[in-house]
């Protein structure tokens, strides 16, 4: 499983022996503990930690049974999907995308539209390359088409405004308890059911400032040459 990791660490939730954390050499972090209010290495919480500086690296440094978050710029991540998608094996990977409208917005022009319109190709050969992908918004209206189209199931949480295609009662989610889901299949019959996610325990406040290192892409690509 690979989540990807935002500024606000939600991965948090989970326990830090099931963790395993990879950067990329592109960014610079600064890992804040938000209740001691000072700043830590993620070692002193027990958090492996490994640098990435290839699309492979991310796969082969990865550890089956954890939740791998991966810090990497957009580009990196079309270039690790990209990979995923052309690996030499065939063993299930699933991808997690929270705030996914910070990457693929409904309007967006120029270099970033056709980013959404390459990534969206790679979403729709993901099933054929055993890839689940799963992503999170606070509104599906904030999702490019090109990639909402792709999702073949969508999951509401309790009062949430359901798209118009839905079959989903705006009614019965306002009904639904705290903790509590409507998954809706988007293709076939359409069907759709309520689920109860597990409570989970918060381990961690933890915020990570990111920047990246001036100069330093020029200076690995030149390294590899």
């Amino acid at each position: 499983m690979f989540w990807r990791g935002t500024e606000f660490c939600q991965w948090c939730y989970i326990p830090p022996e099931k963790v395993n954390i990879l950067l990329s050499p592109f960014y610079d972090y600064i890992w804040i503990d938000r209740k001691k209010r000072r700043r830590i290495k993620p070692s002193e919480l027990g958090l492996a930690v490994h640098t990435c500086y290839e699309p492979e690296d991310y796969y082969v440094k990865a550890k089956r049974g954890r939740l791998n978050v991966v810090y990497m710029t957009d580009e990196e991540w079309m270039e690790f999907s990209k990979y995923l998608n052309m690996r030499p094996d065939i063993n299930w990977i699933s991808l997690f995308v929270d705030e996914v409208q910070r990457y693929f917005p409904e309007y967006s022009t120029g270099k970033h539209w056709r980013y959404i319109y390459q990534y969206s190709n790679l979403i729709a050969d993901f099933r054929k390359n055993f890839i689940n992908f799963y992503c999170a918004c606070q509104s599906h209206k904030d999702v490019d088409s090109k990639i909402r189209s792709k999702m073949m199931f969508n999951v509401y949480l309790q009062g949430y405004v359901p798209p118009r295609e839905s079959r989903v009662s705006p009614v019965l989610l306002r009904k639904l308890n705290l903790g509590q889901a409507i998954i809706e299949e988007m293709t076939g019959k359409r069907e759709f059911r309520v689920t109860e996610f597990e409570k989970l325990t918060k381990h961690f406040d933890l915020l990570v400032k990111i920047a990246p290192v001036l100069g330093l892409e020029a200076t690995v690509k030149d390294e590899k040459d």
